[in-house]
């Protein structure tokens, strides 16, 4: 089930009219047929560009299923939707690698697999392992890809509200640093690394073997992904940021569900020769390099002429004027800001804005699957290099 932030954010960019990922050029609806005696299949394949391999499971009313994604690259998303062409119940780019989803009704569900556009446009490869599986509220089998066992583990998935809301990251040794995984298991990739004491969203938790495994979210960067239970505690909800004062647009876009990770202003330049001026923006992170930003126009403005942004790795992939529709722009990446050209209109973003604060460098890592329980120090710099807050590698 979609958490409350994760709805929320889908819907700003449903407003926004930004697609969610590369769903283009469809390899076929593969069937896959599960049964008790068969609760789950693991699908290996690969694609390439702007693929997108589909597979149909048909499942009933009140079931939970389960698809676990454990990609070559990290740019390979999935989405669930109701094979009808109703609406998603799992976004990939918004909810991570890692689904288990209560469905509404008997029928049949698609999953589908593709990567996202702008590695769709440098036409990348990628191998990914899928394991899909369907069971009982409460008692679905767990999908863990390459896990390496042929039964099928029990899983424990708490209601939405069970647990605290937020969490905080809690170490033996506060230099270290935990990493963050793409799925509930060492055997999934690191995405990132949390310091000490960084406060995080609560997405739910589940059980691997005898290990409990949190989704989570960082309240700074956006960075989602899963880390191991044990090294959390109840944290509490860190300070709302609030919308720029007098601008009803962005005011309008928070919510109780979830605020903006970070409001302020950006350089505008509204007419050619004109002065520079100060717009107000709001912006929510998904992970280094993943954000939709909203430019509103200073006082005195068409409101109307507002912006809607979208980051993909770092990268502009949709733009959308306002109540206008999409919008013909021109983006540059020079130094540490953006420059977007829209019009004859010029807008400049920092990099801090899209990344949020960068992760200080920190030569070591705990190691989650510690059999005593005690945090290991990996020492492994290849490692902490793959794993730039940056999102390079």
């Amino acid at each position: 089930m979609l958490t409350a932030p994760v709805r929320h954010i889908l819907c700003l960019l449903v407003i926004a009219g930004m697609p969610l990922g590369a769903v283009a050029q469809s390899t076929g609806g593969e069937r896959i047929t599960l049964a008790a005696s068969e609760p789950e299949r693991v699908i290996e394949a690969r694609l390439s560009g702007d693929q997108t391999a589909e597979y149909r499971v048909a499942a009933q009313q009140g079931q939970i299923l389960s698809v676990d994604l454990n990609a070559s690259r990290d740019s390979v998303y999935f989405n669930i939707k109701s094979a009808d062409g109703g609406e998603f119940l799992f976004a990939g780019m918004m909810a991570g690698n890692v689904a288990d989803v209560a469905l509404p009704a008997s029928g049949d569900y698609l999953v589908q697999v593709f990567l996202v556009r702008a590695a769709a446009r440098r036409d990348e490869q990628a191998s990914y392992t899928l394991t899909i599986a369907v069971g009982e509220p409460r008692d679905a089998p767990t999908a863990d890809a390459n896990r390496g066992s042929a039964a099928p583990a029990k899983a424990n998935r708490p209601d939405e509200m069970d647990g605290p809301r937020y969490w905080q990251v809690e170490l033996d040794d506060a230099t270290t640093r935990l990493n963050v995984r793409s799925g509930p298991g060492q055997q999934y990739a690191v995405a990132g690394q949390l310091a000490n004491g960084e406060t995080l969203e609560s997405l739910g938790c589940r059980l691997n073997g005898a290990d409990r495994w949190c989704h989570v979210r960082a309240a700074d960067s956006g960075l989602r992904g899963w880390v191991a239970g044990r090294f959390l505690v109840e944290g509490s909800q860190p300070p709302a940021s609030s919308p720029a004062t007098g601008n009803t647009e962005l005011q309008g876009l928070n919510s109780s569900d979830h605020d903006f990770d970070a409001t302020g202003t950006v350089d505008c330049e509204l007419e050619p020769g004109q002065p520079a001026q100060l717009c107000p923006f709001g912006v929510i992170r998904d992970g280094p390099g993943n954000a939709g930003i909203w430019i509103a126009m200073p006082p005195g403005q068409d409101s109307e002429d507002s912006l809607h942004i979208l980051f993909e790795t770092g990268m502009v992939t949709a733009i959308n004027n306002g109540g206008n529709g999409s919008a013909d722009y021109i983006a540059r990446k020079i130094g540490d800001h953006y420059q977007i050209d829209t019009g004859m209109r010029q807008f400049v973003i920092p990099e801090a804005v899209v990344y949020g604060q960068k992760a200080k460098a920190n030569d070591d890592t705990v190691d989650e699957d510690a059999v005593d329980g005690d945090s290991i120090d990996d020492g492994a710099g290849d490692d902490q290099a793959a794993n730039d807050p940056r999102g390079g590698g």
